[in-house]
C-alpha cells in the first residue's frame, strides 16, 4: 500500500511507503511526485484563462506518425502543400484518391517555392466545400494547419487568410490578421452567426517571417500552436457545429468581402479531428526542415530605359493558360541596389493574370525610363511552366524577372 501526502500551500507532494522497482518518479494527475523528497510539480506557463476547466478531457486521438509532413492523414479533409506536389488525399467515404485543387484569382501567383503569393489576390479552393462541411459536422471537431508569411502589418481592417464563408457576416470559421495579431473566428450556436463572439486573439506575428500554425477545436477547448509550441489553450469557445451552413473555402480574403491579405501561404491541412500536441510538434519539425534549406536570392533595383517591347498578346492566344508573361529589352541607366554589370537586359513582366491584362505593362512606352525591382529569372523556377511571349531581337541577354507588387489588372480598376 502506498500513500501520497499533499502539503497544501508548499507546492509539494511526498510518497509514503515503498515504491515499485525502478520507479523513480510517479505521475499523479498533472504533476510529478518523488520518493519522500517533496518534489514540486511543474509551474504552469499559461495564464489562468488558458487553463483547462474542471473535468476537461482531451479529445485528441492517438495516431501513428509517419516520418513526413503531415505525420498522419487520419481525418484529413483538405491538403495543399505547394504547387509542385500532387496534393492528393484518400477519400475514405468514396474509397478513391481526391486531389485538392484551386485557382489563383486577380493578382495572386506562385512564388519561387511554389507557395501561394496572395497579395491583391486569392486562391479559390475547388470541390471541397460540401465534403468539409459534412465531415466537420459529423465530429464537431476542427484543426486548421498552415504555414503563413505576412508581407506587411496592415493598419486597418482585419485581413482574411483562410476563410470558410459566404460573406462578411456569415462564416463557419476564419483565420485572419488584425494588425500584428493572428485572430480566429469560429461559428457555433454560442458564438454568433459570424463567429465573432468571441473573436480569439492567437498570437503576435512578425512580417516577413514564416509561422507554422495549428488551431485545434472541440467543444469547450480551443488550442493554438505556433512553430510546434502551444501558445494558447482556452475554454471560452463552446458549442458544436450544428449551425454550420454551406460556405466557400477561400485563401487570401473573405468570400466577396474585400478583406484581402498580403502574404504567402503553404502547407495547408484541414482535419475534422482535434490534433494532439505531439502531432503539432511533429508536423512543425518536418516542415521546418524544408524552410531551413531556403536561401535568399539576389535582388536588384535599377533605373532602365525601355528599348524594345513585346507586343501585348490577345487573350485568344492564351488558350488554356490563365496567366502569361511578356519579355521586354531595357538599357540600364543606374543601379540603385545590388551589383549588376550588364548594361542591357531582358525582363519578364506579367502581362495577364487571371485572364485580365496587367495595366502597367499595357501602358509601357519605348524610350521611357522606369524603375524596376528585379530577380534573376533562373532564381524563379515557378515561372518555367508559365506561358511566355518574346518578340525581342536580342534573345541571349541576361534574363530577369520583374517582382514589384501593385500591378493592377483590368478587372481591378
Amino acid at each position: 500500500m502506498r500513500m501520497v501526502v499533499m502539503q497544501v500551500g508548499t507546492n509539494k507532494a511526498t510518497h509514503m511507503g515503498k515504491k515499485a522497482e525502478g520507479d523513480s518518479a510517479n505521475l499523479y494527475g498533472d504533476f510529478t511526485v518523488g520518493e519522500g523528497k517533496g518534489k514540486p510539480w511543474p509551474k504552469q506557463k499559461e495564464s489562468a484563462a488558458s487553463k483547462a476547466p474542471t473535468g476537461f478531457v482531451s479529445q485528441s486521438k492517438t495516431v501513428a506518425l509517419a516520418n513526413t509532413w503531415p505525420g498522419s492523414r487520419d481525418g484529413l479533409m483538405f491538403l495543399w502543400e505547394n504547387r509542385r506536389q500532387p496534393n492528393e488525399i484518400f477519400d475514405a467515404e468514396a474509397q478513391t484518391p481526391r486531389y485538392c485543387t484551386g485557382r489563383l484569382r486577380n493578382f495572386a501567383k506562385f512564388d519561387r517555392y511554389y507557395a501561394m503569393d496572395l497579395a491583391e489576390g486569392t486562391f479559390d479552393v475547388e470541390g471541397v466545400d460540401q465534403i468539409l462541411l459534412d465531415a466537420c459536422r459529423s465530429t464537431d471537431q476542427l484543426t486548421l494547419e498552415a504555414v503563413i508569411t505576412s508581407v506587411t502589418i496592415p493598419s486597418k481592417r482585419t485581413r482574411r487568410i483562410i476563410t470558410f464563408s459566404s460573406g462578411l457576416d456569415s462564416r463557419n470559421f476564419a483565420l485572419a490578421q488584425k494588425r500584428d495579431k493572428l485572430v480566429f473566428r469560429l461559428r457555433t450556436p454560442k458564438t454568433n452567426r459570424d463567429g465573432t463572439k468571441p473573436e480569439i486573439t492567437l498570437y503576435t506575428i512578425d512580417a516577413g517571417k514564416p509561422h507554422h500554425i495549428v488551431v485545434a477545436y472541440h467543444p469547450g477547448r480551443l488550442v493554438c500552436y505556433i512553430n510546434g509550441e502551444r501558445v494558447l489553450s482556452i475554454g471560452e469557445v463552446r458549442g458544436d457545429f450544428s449551425n454550420w451552413s454551406s460556405q466557400r473555402l477561400l485563401f487570401g480574403d473573405e468570400w466577396g468581402g474585400k478583406r484581402d491579405w498580403a502574404g504567402k501561404l503553404e502547407g495547408v491541412a484541414i482535419y475534422n479531428r482535434f490534433l494532439s500536441p505531439e502531432e503539432a510538434r511533429h508536423n512543425y519539425a518536418h516542415y521546418a526542415k524544408r524552410l531551413k534549406t531556403r536561401k535568399p536570392v539576389a535582388r536588384f533595383v535599377v533605373e532602365a530605359k525601355l528599348r524594345e517591347k513585346t507586343q501585348m498578346p490577345t487573350i485568344a492566344k492564351l488558350q488554356e493558360y490563365p496567366r502569361a508573361l511578356v519579355v521586354h529589352t531595357y538599357d540600364v541607366q543606374n543601379v540603385l541596389k545590388g551589383r549588376l554589370d550588364s548594361r542591357r537586359i531582358l525582363v519578364a513582366h506579367w502581362a495577364f493574370l487571371d485572364l485580365q491584362p496587367v495595366l502597367l505593362i499595357c501602358e509601357k512606352k519605348v524610350g521611357d525610363l522606369y524603375q524596376l525591382e528585379l530577380e534573376r529569372f533562373d532564381d524563379n523556377p515557378q515561372l518555367e511552366s508559365e506561358l511566355q511571349f518574346n518578340d525581342c531581337e536580342e534573345f541571349d541577354l541576361p534574363f530577369f524577372y520583374y517582382v514589384s507588387q501593385g500591378q493592377k489588372t483590368e478587372g481591378q480598376k
